[in-house]
């Protein structure tokens, strides 16, 4: 992924809201990494949102109201360094021991790393693309290693003082991700996410084939404008086959299958939804979906709206549009 970044294949941008990567091809993206990833985003991960800018792929990884690792450096104590970093290391690991996601395609420059109120709670960037693995065993801990001591070097100098030990356990020319874990205390994560079945099917290889020449998955919503506001929630497809997820950014937002006069496009072969079905207003603070007087019919958590009627929306609710349920997450 790195390499893919020098070559200018993919370009970076980052501003308060989001940090983006603009993709020279499609075929880049990963539409199994995309799966993969959004069942990350309670682990840890940044949530990404694909979408078509100038007829290219845009992931938009939503920062909310996460911090950038750097900014709190200068101010943070060597203790506070040490538990940070356990958890980054914490993250890492996960996407080693994970079998889809690579740790060739983590971001892990110095903006590229968010953290909560609590400077324990790391987010990190893992972009889902397709690319060759040059960072594999050694040449990724040799990455993490450069990466880790520029960490160290925002600190402040007495803290870096204190911490003298830990920066000689960085320095070491035999480091690794596992050594560095075990010296912070490193332990699994309550509900960490499961290492994957392996798939006798491909050997053994827990990563479902792709094929290259296949289309992507991906329903895509150009929209030049989505890095510039802030995402207000997801929806989330449920029960079908291909990911689709809607990132509500403003209001109205209108939902149906002519792309001309919605903002969320269902797929054309889902010919039960309207073409305009339903929208999603703000009310009071209060988010409500209305039914666009629909033919087949709008359920808020199998409680049916009768046509032109409407019902609000709170976190985890259970949306279904003729039969093709989303759920509901409130950022």
């Amino acid at each position: 992924m790195r390499q893919l970044l020098q070559n200018g294949q993919i370009k970076k941008k980052t501003n308060e809201q989001t940090v983006s990567y603009l993709l020279s091809e499609d075929s880049f993206l990963s539409s199994t990494g995309m799966k993969a990833l959004k069942n990350m985003e309670e682990h840890g991960f940044l949530p990404c949102v694909p979408v078509r800018f100038n007829g290219q792929i845009k992931l938009l990884f939503l920062t909310g109201s996460f911090v950038r690792l750097e900014s709190v450096l200068p101010s943070m104590s060597s203790e506070e360094f040490q538990k940070t970093l356990g958890v980054l290391l914490q993250r890492v690991k996960t996407i080693k021991e994970h079998g889809i996601l690579k740790c060739s395609n983590l971001e892990l420059a110095e903006d590229c790393i968010f953290v909560g109120k609590e400077n324990t709670d790391v987010r990190l960037i893992c972009l889902p693309v397709k690319n060759p693995d040059p960072l594999a065993g050694t040449g990724f801990d040799a990455y993490l290693q450069a990466q880790l001591l520029k960490m160290f070097l925002l600190l402040p100098e007495r803290e870096q003082i204190a911490a003298a030990a830990l920066k000689k356990k960085l320095e070491d020319p035999f480091f690794s991700l596992e050594k560095t874990a075990a010296l912070l205390g490193w332990e699994e994560e309550p509900g960490a996410v499961p290492k994957p079945a392996e798939d006798p099917s491909t050997g053994g290889d827990p990563r479902p084939a792709e094929d290259p020449s296949a289309e992507d998955p991906l329903h895509l919503v150009y929209d030049p404008l989505a890095e510039a506001r802030p995402v207000l929630l997801f929806l989330d497809s449920m029960d079908i086959s291909q990911p689709l997820r809607f990132a509500v950014d403003h209001m109205p937002y209108k939902i149906g299958r002519k792309q001309s006069v919605v903002d969320g496009v269902i797929p054309k072969e889902y010919i039960r939804v309207g073409r305009m079905h339903c929208r999603i207003e703000q009310e009071d603070g209060q988010f409500v979906l209305y039914d666009e007087n629909s033919t087949n019919g709008t359920w808020v958590n199998e409680k049916f709206l009768e046509p032109g009627t409407s019902a609000e929306l709170h976190q985890g609710d259970c949306i279904s549009l003729a039969g093709m349920k989303f759920r509901v997450t409130i950022l």
